[in-house]
């Protein structure tokens, strides 16, 4: 959205495979083309976990097929293991869907 002459407001939408580093800008109104270069720049995002499913188990069970997901994770990248703060939790049977998301037993 244009604001005045020489500002606008505009929502970006970032992909999880954008490049990261720096990127030049350019905006057209009518026949007007303005340019910068390398004036935004796309960092990695820090991953997290963001949910297991299920997300609770019985004392004395072995729930399986819990399934793990992930945001700007790299599942896929090396053997995961996955480990709880609780020692009484373990985790085996590791098998990697996709970069999000991994199932354990």
């Amino acid at each position: 959205m244009v604001t005045d002459a020489t500002h606008l407001t505009a929502t970006l939408t970032i992909t999880p495979t954008a490049a990261l580093g720096a990127s030049n800008v350019t905006v057209t109104t009518g026949s007007e083309v303005a340019t910068g270069s390398s004036l935004f720049t796309v960092t990695a995002g820090t991953p997290v976990v963001l949910s297991l499913n299920p997300a609770s188990g019985a004392q004395g069970t072995a729930p399986t097929g819990v399934v793990i997901t992930g945001r700007f994770t790299h599942f896929t990248s090396g053997t995961p293991a996955v480990t709880f703060s609780n020692p009484g939790v373990t985790a085996s049977a590791i098998v990697v869907t996709d970069a999000t998301h991994l199932t354990a037993t």
